[in-house]
């Protein structure tokens, strides 16, 4: 039990520092901004003790702002379930403490600086 906290603990650490080492490249040229920015991330915390939780994440976007558009996209996830020990009622089943997905689409049109047109749609569960 404590061995997979402290596991999970070392993996939390050692996840996020690993592109701290990278040396900075200061002469790199500028970026194609018609090439679009993505991101994925994922994330895990599992807990034992009284009470056993789990929750997992995970997350995609892409964007896009080039000439006069912009363009984003996005999921999200989330799913977590917990259950407790009693010592009076004894083990309680295991509950689901949240559950849920959204995905977010936007398109945006440039006008001018300060003004722009645009759509969007976003969905939840």
């Amino acid at each position: 039990m404590i061995r997979k906290t402290l596991l999970c603990a070392l993996l939390a650490l050692a996840i996020p520092t690993a592109g701290l080492a990278e040396e900075c490249d200061c002469d790199k040229p500028e970026k194609d901004p018609s090439i679009w920015d993505k991101t994925v991330s994922l994330g895990f915390n599992l807990t034992e003790g009284n009470s056993d939780t789990l929750l997992i994440n995970a997350n995609a976007k892409a964007t896009r702002d080039y000439l006069s558009n912009v363009w984003l996209f996005e999921l999200d996830g989330n799913f977590g379930e917990s259950d407790a020990t009693d010592d009076r009622t004894g083990p309680t089943p295991k509950s689901t403490t949240e559950e849920d997905f959204s995905a977010n689409a936007e398109y945006q049109r440039l006008l001018t600086e300060r003004f722009y047109i645009g759509f969007g749609t976003k969905y939840l569960y």
